[in-house]
């Protein structure tokens, strides 16, 4: 269900209009107000079908000034204090509550600044701990991922490009009206970063932890059917936040482990002193790298093929390198990279000359 923020001027009849134009279009209303503040009514209404309200209001004048997701609970009439006790426990959670009424089947509906972390509260409260350490981080950030929406926007940012709310909401197949919904879910679980350049505003995945969480949860998604894009193309090569993928990738991954330019295991990886050499030979600046607050090497676990490839600061410097030295180009979208002939000889005998 979805709650919509609904603008009506403050003289009679206004009410009137909305509900007309809403029965015309066969929308009900499950629940909700509206009261008048300053000369300007503020209605509060909530719908199975939002998407289907909004065009009516529209079409009829009245203007919708936001779409919001609604978090439900069920009273029991019986029990006095639950108001109090969900107040309590939202705010102890650091959960603010923006909008609260009630619908025709019983139930408490309320529009919150954290609809994510409000749901794990309701959902301690039914299961009667209360206290926020019943609330994992963990399932916030797994609600966050599995809203379809938010998944198809987040697998369109592991192209490792910042794209705006109007090219994610595409992506998602939503409305800009929604996409900022999703994008601030996104946010406050930190998933994805905020660029601003100018009056533009740009989205990216946060961190490459975040990157490496949706490479390993895209493994786990493909393990029903053939894992990987279906395109050959991209199962040979591609990008991975900011570091090659694919095929050739593991292949380049494996030949440094054989050249003995990287030592230790996936969760104990490491440069050595020949690998450090080697890159420095190719043009990559390792005292740079080192300065940055991030992992030199790290162990990534492949979508497609289901084995290693080279991530952390060196993987993403060996694919700027590539690309500076024209041995690689991205497509203009999408995952794709293009290889040249020398290039590919550089992923699969790591010579450079």
């Amino acid at each position: 269900m979805t709650d919509l923020t609904i603008l009506l001027e403050d003289t009679p009849g206004a009410l009137a209009d909305l509900g007309e134009a809403l029965g015309r279009a066969g929308v009900s209303i499950e629940g909700g107000g509206v009261f008048a503040h300053a000369g300007v009514g503020v209605g509060h209404f909530l719908f199975h079908d939002g998407s289907a309200a909004r065009r009516a209001l529209t079409m009829a004048g009245i203007p919708v000034a936001a779409e919001n997701e609604v978090i439900v609970h069920r009273l029991k009439q019986t029990e006095p204090g639950q108001l109090g006790q969900v107040a309590r426990c939202l705010a102890k959670a650091d959960v603010n509550i923006i909008v609260m009424y009630s619908d025709h089947d019983r139930q408490l509906i309320l529009v919150v600044d954290d609809a994510v972390r409000g749901q794990q509260v309701l959902e301690a409260i039914r299961r009667g701990t209360s206290t926020t350490e019943a609330l994992p981080d963990i399932a916030c950030v797994a609600a966050a991922i599995g809203e379809p929406a938010r998944g198809r926007m987040l697998s369109a940012l592991m192209e490792g490009r910042a794209l705006t709310a109007t090219e994610l909401a595409l992506e998602a197949g939503v409305a800009p009206s929604t996409a900022s919904t999703h994008l601030a879910k996104l946010q406050q679980t930190r998933l994805i970063a905020l660029l601003a350049n100018g009056r533009h505003r740009y989205f990216r995945i946060a961190t490459p932890e975040v990157a490496q969480l949706l490479e390993r949860l895209m493994v786990v998604a493909a393990s029903v059917v053939r894992p990987g894009p279906k395109s050959d193309a991209l199962r040979q090569v591609r990008i991975c936040y900011d570091h090659l993928a694919g095929a050739l990738a593991v292949h380049f991954f494996d030949r440094l482990r054989e050249s003995k330019f990287l030592t230790g295991e996936e969760d104990s990886l490491q440069l050595t002193v020949a690998g450090q050499q080697w890159l420095h030979d190719f043009g990559i600046d390792i005292e740079q790298l080192q300065r940055r607050h991030r992992p030199l090497v790290r162990f990534c676990l492949d979508w497609s093929e289901r084995r290693g490839h080279l991530a952390g600061a060196v993987g993403a410097a060996v694919f700027e390198r590539l690309v500076e030295l024209r041995l690689t180009k991205r497509e203009a979208m999408g995952r794709g990279v293009r290889l040249s002939k020398q290039g590919e000889r550089f992923l699969t005998q790591l010579t450079f000359v």
